[in-house]
């Protein structure tokens, strides 16, 4: 696969990203392989990120059922392994935390707050008065 995991990054940090997993994701069949794991939890657990990570709203019903066939899949096949907080948290109260958020939870991602950044301005108000641009600023607003 030609991937680069668990590696420490010169400055700090690991080489796990976010293309190591979709990697991972899309080539299931080969991790399947390299990782022991059945291609259908590596789908499932696919699917679930993928949902749980988009900007619209999400059938909870549908979320809460798929995640716990994902859950008994993974005690049936690993029952050897105790299923670590994270990934119980996903699969068992993934779908309920994800009905109680006012917004999908896709909005409140790190993607979201960048493109938001990038298409704000951000004014130093303590330098009001002192140039014409703060001036401008000033009339504009209500508060200043």
């Amino acid at each position: 696969m030609g991937l680069v995991v668990d590696q420490p990054k010169q400055g700090g940090g690991n080489s796990n990203d976010g293309n190591t997993a979709r990697r991972f994701f899309v080539e299931r069949s080969k991790s399947a392989s390299i990782t022991g794991l059945d291609p259908d939890i590596i789908k499932r657990f696919a699917n679930i990120l993928r949902v749980i990570s988009c900007e619209f709203s999400v059938n909870y019903a549908n979320l809460k059922k798929y995640c716990i066939e994902a859950a008994k899949m993974c005690i049936q096949l690993y029952d050897w392994y105790k299923m670590s907080a994270s990934v119980h948290k996903l699969l068992i109260h993934g779908a309920d935390i994800i009905k109680e958020l006012p917004l999908p939870v896709g909005l409140f991602s790190e993607d979201v707050l960048v493109t938001n950044q990038k298409e704000s301005k951000v004014y130093d108000f303590s330098m009001l008065g002192k140039s014409p641009e703060s001036i401008q600023i000033q009339t504009l607003c209500t508060g200043c």
